[in-house]
């Protein structure tokens, strides 16, 4: 009894960690800090390099539908949103860093595959939250694909499923970071 109980205290700030931030794959590293972020109605993705306007379009929509929350898209700093932003660093392919403080969420990487995982691994943290605002812990990722090559094989000769179940299998492919599909057609 005593052995259960103790093993229990030891293991319980891991536990709860692992309760609150859910991302899979889980990257190589979380750090927690102090504090939290609110976004609601009127906060914005922001992002001043033009060639991430698509990501703040998927961005946005995912926000929209998944969490009812729809922020503007600026690029111009704000007092308080998600800033997208690429830097020079000489990054894998795909790796992303994300800081949350209670001023902005940061999602930076050195290339745009960097910079969508990035976004999976928000939108994940989020969930599928039905208000107007979410609320964020403060913290800190750091991730890399462990491989490059992340890969879903889909025998569409011998089991049809349709148009509609290859789009859907697509965007679960994004959310959880798969990059290679392997089409068997005929």
């Amino acid at each position: 009894m005593k052995l259960r109980i103790s093993l229990l205290i030891l293991f319980a700030p891991l536990i709860s960690v692992a309760q609150n931030i859910s991302i899979i794959p889980q990257p190589q590293s979380i750090l927690m800090t102090q504090g939290h972020i609110t976004l609601k109605q009127g906060d914005a993705i922001v992002f001043k390099d033009p060639t991430l306007a698509e990501e703040a379009a998927y961005l946005k929509k995912q926000l929209l539908t998944s969490n009812k929350l729809n922020l503007s898209i600026n690029k111009k700093s704000v007092k308080r949103g998600i800033l997208l932003t690429l830097t020079k660093n000489n990054d894998l392919p795909g790796a992303y860093q994300i800081v949350i403080n209670p001023h902005a969420v940061i999602v930076a990487s050195s290339n745009h595959e960097g910079i969508f995982n990035g976004i999976q691994s928000l939108l994940q943290i989020m969930g599928n939250n039905q208000h107007s605002s979410v609320t964020l812990p403060a913290l800190a990722i750091r991730d890399s694909p462990r491989y490059q090559w992340r890969g879903f094989m889909l025998d569409e000769a011998r089991h049809f499923f349709g148009k509609q179940k290859v789009k859907m299998l697509l965007d679960w492919m994004a959310r959880y970071k798969i990059n290679k599909l392997h089409w068997h057609l005929t």
